[in-house]
């Protein structure tokens, strides 16, 4: 996360006397920028033409002239901040969001350093907690998204209004990070000096030990959903289809009750329709810069098709666009695996909004092009209270 800048105060002692009011304005005139992480700037026309008034009165033309310059250098950038800082405060917090709680680390137990002995990464949460019901609810994991190597566990706008929307029909929400593949990483994940950092399996990985935290938690009744926008929608599949030990206390007692994927990635190894700049393009250089490997058979290996070995399967709500970023042929290869595979249909949804090419959390709120439709949002919910019990 980035640092947050804050209204400075007291000496400077890089400006005159005369000058420091900019950065020590009483506090009874301020006026604040807002943003999500904390306030940024804060700079009234009150003090500042009262100082102007006082200025002037000491300084002949010539010596205003020359400090004023001094002083429009020195704040300039700071009214930068602040006319940028309005579009941000107009984008940062709506109401179809909630209030964003500070991020918390997930207990020792669930950390990579409780199976990988030394690795220091801290792998985090940000919980928001229905207003009513309790004390313990079902949890869903949202999953962000990101192309497996960006992205954290605020989100875009449209999974934090999935977190708003969720928490009021009643649902514990865990918002997730998970170690990033090149070029990012998150707090304390190792660089990627190491060829292994944040690729195949230390994501699926992560996202299990936010399950099992989440299934752990005080305020979590033990029925544990996930829900993921693109890359963030493959490991929400990952997790309701792979039962492989591979952190401590994982099993197939341990997936979760079921998973909704909005333009999820589900086979690697599809690149039909490959022409340079297109799409499909852009999907071949997520998928080899997060497995480190063009092979097809691996890349095939590595993908949640893959999973799905028979027709019992934990239920599955897959959700894409008609012009979707996500190639088409993602959506349409796990449907033609789940139907080979014998799958029943009560077993998994699929949804395709006809007009849209809208991605991911982005059709959050968008109506679902379906007969006697609804929102995106409203089928989800609708799914996940389905599978309840």
């Amino acid at each position: 996360m980035s640092a947050t800048a804050t209204p400075r105060s007291g000496k400077n002692q890089s400006l005159d006397p005369e000058l420091e009011f900019v950065w020590s304005i009483s506090s009874r005139t301020q006026k604040s920028i807002q943003l999500s992480n904390g306030t940024i700037c804060a700079v009234t026309a009150t003090a500042i033409s009262k100082q102007m008034q006082t200025l002037r009165t000491k300084m002949n033309s010539k010596t205003l002239l020359s400090r004023l310059s001094r002083w429009v250098l020195s704040v300039f950038p700071c009214f930068l901040v602040v006319l940028f800082g309005i579009e941000f405060a107009a984008q940062a917090q709506t109401p179809d969001e909630p209030l964003l709680p500070p991020s918390e680390a997930l207990p020792s137990r669930y950390q990579p350093s409780a199976y990988d002995t030394g690795n220091p990464t801290i792998l985090e949460r940000v919980r928001f907690v229905p207003t009513s019901g309790g004390p313990t609810w079902p949890a869903v994991l949202l999953i962000h998204p990101g192309g497996f190597r960006t992205g954290d566990q605020y989100g875009p706008k449209g999974l934090r209004q999935a977190a708003k929307d969720l928490i009021d029909a009643g649902y514990l929400v865990f918002s997730v990070d998970y170690r990033l593949a090149p070029p990012h990483v998150i707090n304390g994940q190792p660089d990627h000096s190491d060829p292994t950092s944040g690729r195949p399996p230390q994501q699926s990985n992560d996202i299990k030990q936010q399950v099992l935290a989440a299934r752990n938690d005080g305020q979590c009744n033990g029925k544990v959903f996930a829900v993921g926008g693109s890359a963030g929608g493959t490991h929400a599949v990952w997790a309701a289809l792979d039962p492989a030990q591979t952190v401590p206390g994982w099993n197939g007692n341990q997936l979760v009750k079921a998973a909704v994927s909005l333009s999820g990635a589900y086979d690697f190894s599809d690149w039909r329709n490959r022409e340079p700049g297109n799409d499909v393009d852009h999907f071949v250089d997520v998928v080899t810069n997060y497995t480190a490997t063009s092979d097809s058979a691996t890349l095939k290996s590595l993908s949640p098709v893959a999973l799905v070995t028979s027709s019992v399967i934990k239920p599955l709500f897959l959700i894409t666009s008609e012009s979707d970023p996500m190639p088409p042929q993602e959506w349409q290869d796990m449907l033609d695996t789940l139907s080979q595979h014998g799958v029943p249909m009560g077993s998994y949804q699929s949804i395709k909004i006809f007009g849209s090419a809208l991605h991911a959390f982005d059709y959050w709120h968008s109506p679902d092009a379906q007969p006697g439709g609804q929102l995106i949002s409203r089928d989800v919910i609708d799914f996940l209270n389905a599978h309840l019990n």
